[in-house]
């Protein structure tokens, strides 16, 4: 045993002086560790680290790193929150960076500014969104629309623009699967039911919070219902302002047998044999969404469960101002 010990001590104490004298050496004859491996090599072993990575954590560890970690094949994602960041800061990063595949802006000071050097700069960015902005004109979103042609998702939450020409025209975006047009106030329906008719394969269809200028031009079951029946052989998410809406609509939606993410905002009028019997449809839900509906219970939440324990396992659950 003590021979065994002693050759273990010497074969650690080669391995330690190996490396600190750092006889490990490039082709170059110089030492190579992690803090001075060619550019390229840091670059190679950076790609599997995300973008908040590359910048709170490998960024600070040396030059060498930094440096590697800012080349443009490493970002594919940008986001930049506030009005604090500096328009001219978002237009050189979307410049200098031409691999990105999505860019997210959230109540920036000149959205205009950053849409056009998105579709400048970026055509075949895949996935945008221009959230809580100023009002912006429907040419800038026209532009962007028709430059950037592979386009597969689109958010304008918060953002509110008066447009008709532009939701005949997103017909172009063939790859278009998602669309977020919530909180716009010059949304109508007319609106609405064209993108339906324009674009369909849209998977994901969010609309949160529908509130038109006119008061008579509220989502009808109707209306509702026409959409869910256009987008249902495709439709995976539907987050939907149900507030006008009654269980005529949301027995629609129950022919959504793809869903996977279903978010009821306001349902007041859902009545509890539909909400307890939603497993019985939706086999595919992983996340379910119900707020403001005032009818269902406790014990309702209970009986969904109980009803559905041989369904899947469902991964979210959200279910505020019931009557609990």
């Amino acid at each position: 045993m003590s021979i065994l010990r002693n050759i273990n001590t010497a074969r650690n104490s080669t391995v330690s002086t190996i490396l600190t004298k750092s006889s490990i050496t490039s082709t170059y004859g110089t030492s190579t560790w992690y803090h001075n491996l060619p550019v390229q090599v840091l670059v190679n072993i950076f790609q599997y680290f995300d973008e908040k990575d590359l910048t709170k954590n490998i960024a600070l560890v040396c030059k060498r790193w930094r440096y590697a970690s800012n080349s443009p094949e490493l970002w594919k994602k940008l986001e930049f929150y506030g009005k604090d960041v500096p328009t001219t800061f978002i237009c050189r990063k979307i410049r200098d960076l031409a691999y990105l595949k999505s860019v997210r802006v959230d109540n920036i000071a000149e959205p205009i500014a950053v849409i056009r050097q998105i579709y400048r700069c970026n055509p075949n960015i895949k996935h945008v969104a221009i959230r809580n902005c100023s009002t912006i004109p429907e040419t800038a979103l026209r532009n962007l629309i028709q430059r950037c042609r592979k386009l597969e998702s689109l958010d304008l939450s918060g953002t509110k623009f008066r447009a008709n020409r532009f939701y005949e025209e997103i017909a172009g975006l063939i790859n278009l699967r998602s669309v977020n047009l919530s909180k716009n106030s010059w949304l109508s329906v007319r609106n609405l039911l064209s993108v339906v008719l324009n674009c369909h394969k849209l998977e994901e269809l969010q609309l949160s919070s529908f509130c038109p200028l006119k008061p008579l031009e509220q989502l009808s079951d109707e209306d509702a219902s026409f959409i869910i029946s256009n987008l249902a052989p495709n439709l995976k998410v539907l987050i939907l302002d149900a507030s006008t809406l009654t269980n005529f609509s949301f027995k629609a939606i129950m022919h959504c047998n793809k869903l996977e993410q279903l978010g009821l905002y306001g349902a007041g009028n859902l009545s509890p044999d539909v909400f307890t019997r939603i497993w019985e449809h939706l086999p595919n839900l992983k996340m379910l969404k119900v707020r403001y509906a005032h009818q269902i219970t406790g014990q309702h939440i209970v009986e969904l469960f109980e009803l559905g324990r041989n369904a899947r396992i469902i991964l979210g659950l959200d279910i505020i101002s019931t009557c609990l």
